[in-house]
């Protein structure tokens, strides 16, 4: 009888034994109000909305069941102003919240057990104003706070070794108006992807545990810590940023005892990077720029392998650098790469030094193989060339194309990539045909012959590229159905390669993914048949669809065991400028993004997609149908990988005859013999009605005809590169012919 009264009050008073969470915003101000929590939500483990917790609080076991707290980024977790509240004991299964985690003004809280399975915060996390706060026992688990980690005025926190699982941050970090000594317990942040604050810390002696970050990809502020006097644990930083907004990288300011400021990533950054810092009123030896810089022993050197065309060892100003030659530091051991267009600059420590050319296939030198040199001063600069020039000349024009995602409706770009990979200055057309079922598109070519375009070159530079842009307008549905193939296709008029780039249209999609090129898996039911003799262009396509910037980005790529590593080039990528490329094993490649600060699809969508395109061969002596298989992992910051879909190209020395093409699709035509002296042949359709137009290179109509022979005689009076526009009941087709 007692039961049922007891369910009927709570009926009466609105409540629900069955334990549906509150709707709105939670408010608890008194200890009897907690304890109630429990009983009349029993089964409440998701909190949508916020809570706080202020007034005479004195435990939260009455939220023992709460597993996360808020829906979006606006629900916060506020525990504030209350006068009996020792520790957050109670909170035990809490593992994450949406929004923001605000600990404030808390008067007798000495630590923060109760939270020792949160784990991470998509908001901030705000701990200051709270007078007894020792320590931050209780965060063991925390490792990641996606936005500000804030710990301010707590007069008397002297240990923050609860932190010792800490990762990263994302937006910033402040250590403001503590009793720490040191920073002993954020030995494992390795990451600051925003600022880091370290102020008016009355007893902090040294930075020690911070010994493993390596990158604050905002500013560094140390300011007004009056005993300070070591921050030799910042040795192993590697990156300081830019502000956002704009303002002082490094501010070191009234730290009365701090003399040595002399640390290696100061003195790299210093040398590198002029009024961008704020030095002063600390001790001398650390008061100004120009006093930690006279303290720095390194100096610079400035490398260059260039071009030397009238072999005289020296570089005229028409000598041009030659990319991706490996020179190397032999006291160091360290392997530098030449730039593509400016000299490379490297820091040193003071010391003498030997810089050598490794030897080179392709290239002979016209200068010395060493050349060695002192850094002896703040204000070394020392310059380092070598003159080189081929062996032979040797021809090796390659072209790709490159697009995001083919994705209904939108404008994509389209990169156009010519790259001299061999010894000799090349010049001709580069040409670029788009499937003619897209007709609305935009480019500077030279030539324009219905959907292929044309730009001419002239002496491209050995190592050097050209990139084109084409933007075209991809319709939508039912003008183009959902998952068909468009076709493009890149070339030369005067050799090189020939590249497919053939993409699925897509209205919603995986940003993230990998490409081949040969792909025939259309053409001959699934199997990618590709010959020995053809290179396998991969591109690796990568687009940040999360809700902040990307500061580094990662792909691992496992070559296939089949794959000859020796053959492997980088040919484009959207990013050069911070792509680092390794190879282990000869097998695992590493392309790493560092510092790309790629941002989020919703800032900014064009910006947040990015590549990277590389070729490579098979090796020799492989059995027919051999399969080659790759894929790749992409790591965005700390976030588990991506991993990509599997590509596969099947080797053959010849490739099959196919009749598979669905007549739905764009036309399949072949033509041989190409080049010709005036006859050619089309097979791959009914040619009972064809009509055939031949156009030259100015788009000139020379010749219209309609047979039902599949043979073509050309005009005598042309020759050179000619293209044909086939048009049957199926489709319309264009292809390319060299008549002699």
């Amino acid at each position: 009888m007692k039961q049922v009264c007891f369910f009927v009050l709570f009926l009466l008073v609105g409540f629900c034994l069955n334990g549906q969470c509150p709707t709105g915003d939670i408010r608890f101000t008194t200890q009897e109000q907690v304890d109630d929590f429990l009983i009349r939500y029993p089964n409440c483990t998701e909190i949508p909305k916020g809570i706080l917790i202020t007034g005479t609080v004195e435990n939260l076991m009455g939220l023992s069941n709460i597993i996360s707290i808020g829906k979006d980024l606006t629900s916060t977790l506020s525990i504030n102003n209350n006068s009996l509240l020792t520790s957050l004991e109670g909170l035990e299964n809490l593992r994450y919240t949406k929004g923001d985690i605000s600990i404030r003004d808390n008067h007798v809280l000495k630590n923060l057990k109760g939270l020792d399975n949160l784990t991470h915060t998509e908001g901030s996390f705000f701990i200051f104003e709270n007078p007894a706060l020792t320590s931050l026992d209780g965060l063991e688990s925390f490792r990641t706070c996606f936005k500000f980690l804030l710990i301010k005025d707590n007069r008397s926190l002297a240990n923050i070794e609860g932190l010792r699982s800490l990762e990263s941050v994302s937006s910033g970090m402040g250590i403001i108006q503590t009793a720490l000594i040191s920073l002993k317990g954020l030995e494992n942040l390795i990451r600051i992807s925003g600022g880091l604050d370290i102020d008016e810390n009355d007893d902090l002696e040294n930075l020690k545990g911070l010994e493993n970050l390596t990158t604050i990809s905002n500013s560094l502020r140390i300011r007004s810590n009056a005993v300070l006097a070591d921050i030799r644990a910042l040795e192993n930083l590697e990156v300081i940023g830019i502000p956002i907004g704009g303002g002082k990288r490094i501010t070191v300011l009234d730290n009365p005892n701090l003399s040595v400021c002399n640390i290696e990533p100061f003195c790299n950054y210093l040398i590198q990077n002029l009024n961008t810092d704020s030095i002063q009123e600390n001790s001398i030896g650390c008061s100004s720029r120009e006093e930690i810089l006279l303290s720095c022993e390194i100096g610079e050197v400035n490398y260059a392998v260039f071009y030397d065309q009238n072999q005289n060892g020296v570089q005229e100003s028409n000598e041009l650098i030659v990319p991706n030659i490996p020179i190397k530091i032999e006291e160091t051991g360290e392997t530098l790469v030449s730039g593509g267009f400016d000299t490379g600059r490297w820091i040193l420590d003071f010391g003498n030094y030997m810089m050598s050319f490794i030897d080179n296939p392709n290239w002979e030198l016209t200068t010395s193989a060493t050349e060695t040199f002192e850094i002896s001063s703040n204000s070394t600069v020392a310059n380092v060339s070598f003159g080189i020039y081929p062996k032979s000349n040797s021809s090796n024009l390659v072209s790709m194309t490159q697009s995001s995602n083919l994705r209904c409706g939108n404008n994509i770009s389209f990169k156009i990539v010519t790259k001299n990979l061999g010894t000799d200055f090349e010049s001709g057309t580069l040409w670029f045909e788009i499937d003619p079922r897209l007709t609305d598109f935009t480019s500077d070519a030279d030539i324009i012959n219905g959907n292929t375009l044309g730009w001419n070159f002239q002496d491209l530079h050995p190592g050097h590229e050209i990139i084109k842009e084409v933007n075209i307008q991809i319709p939508t549905p039912p003008t183009i159905p959902v998952g068909e193939i468009l076709k493009f296709k890149s070339y030369f008029n005067n050799g090189g390669n020939e590249y497919e780039h053939n993409v699925e249209m897509r209205c919603a999609y995986d940003p993230n993914d990998k490409l081949v090129t040969p792909d025939r898996s259309k053409e001959y039911q699934g199997t990618a048949y590709t010959t020995f003799d053809e290179d396998l262009f991969y591109t690796v396509r990568f687009q940040n669809t999360g809700n902040d910037v990307a500061y580094d980005v990662v792909i691992r790529d496992t070559l296939d065991a089949n794959l000859d590593p020796s053959t492997f080039k980088i040919i484009s990528s959207s990013h050069y400028e911070v792509l680092n490329v390794s190879i282990e094993e000869e097998r695992n490649v590493t392309f790493e993004f560092k510092d790309i600060f790629l941002p989020d699809s919703t800032t900014n969508f064009d910006a947040s997609n990015g590549y990277v395109s590389y070729l490579i061969k098979t090796k020799d002596g492989l059995p027919e149908e051999t399969p080659i298989q790759n894929t790749a992992s992409i790591y965005f910051d700390f976030n588990p990988p991506i991993v990509t879909n599997t590509t596969e190209n099947v080797m053959v020395t010849e490739l099959p005859t196919s009749s598979s093409v669905d007549k739905n699709q764009q036309l399949d035509i072949h033509l041989f013999p190409n080049p010709t002296d005036g006859k050619i042949y089309l097979t791959g359709v009914d040619f009972r009605d064809v009509v055939v137009s031949v156009y030259d290179l100015t788009g000139r109509l020379i010749l219209v005809e309609q047979s039902g022979s599949n043979e073509i005689t050309l005009p005598k009076i042309v020759s050179g590169m000619l293209f044909l526009k086939i048009e049957t009941e199926e489709g319309i087709t264009v292809k390319r012919v060299f008549k002699n």
